[in-house]
């Protein structure tokens, strides 16, 4: 009997603290926006640079022939070879955009010091999403960035090499990983 009037009493605060609550909700207009505001843009955030000497960014593709016209996508990792945690704290959601990688068709003459590099890149806007990347000791993490200009090859007479070298997309810290050739056939 005690259970019972228990519960009804239960029922009964619950009801009446459920319409106080649902009741008390109201919408309040906020009004027009101030017409200075409708111009405004998000704040650009900037992120301050820093050093990290046990960060490595490397090609861990193991194909390194490819056929013109064909879409080849290659693989990098970004490995933490140090004992300590590494923050990345601008790293893009988007995971294509914290990658540029740069080429160079290697010809008779061209020095690759001095010669000008193309650079596939995704396009980013300075506010776009971002997240914190926390890089452990002996962690990596991969990146895929399709080689477009391989698709757009005309069939070449003979084999052609390509200098290949991989760049973060990170304003505060843009480590550039090692050149590696390519053959496209």
């Amino acid at each position: 009997m005690k259970r019972n009037i228990f519960h009804a009493v239960e029922t009964v605060v619950a009801a009446a603290v459920g319409t106080v609550l649902l009741s008390s909700c109201v919408s309040t207009p906020i009004g027009k926006v101030p017409a200075a505001w409708k111009d405004r843009k998000p704040l650009a955030h900037t992120y301050k640079p820093f050093e990290a000497p046990d960060l490595y960014l490397e090609v861990v593709s193991s194909r390194r022939t490819f056929f013109a016209g064909e879409k080849v996508k290659m693989e990098f990792r970004l490995i933490n070879r140090g004992e300590t945690t590494v923050l990345l704290r601008e790293w893009m959601q988007n995971q294509d955009a914290n990658l540029k990688v740069w080429y160079l068709l290697l010809s008779p003459g061209v020095d690759p010091k001095t010669a000008t590099w193309s650079v596939i890149e995704t396009p980013t806007a300075a506010n776009a999403l971002r997240c914190q990347l926390a890089l452990h000791p002996k962690n990596a993490v991969l990146l895929e960035c399709p080689l477009e200009f391989i698709e757009k090859i005309p069939s070449p007479t003979s084999p052609q090499q390509y200098l290949i070298r991989p760049q973060l997309n990170l304003t505060s810290f843009p480590l550039w990983g090692n050149t590696t050739k390519i053959l496209v056939h």
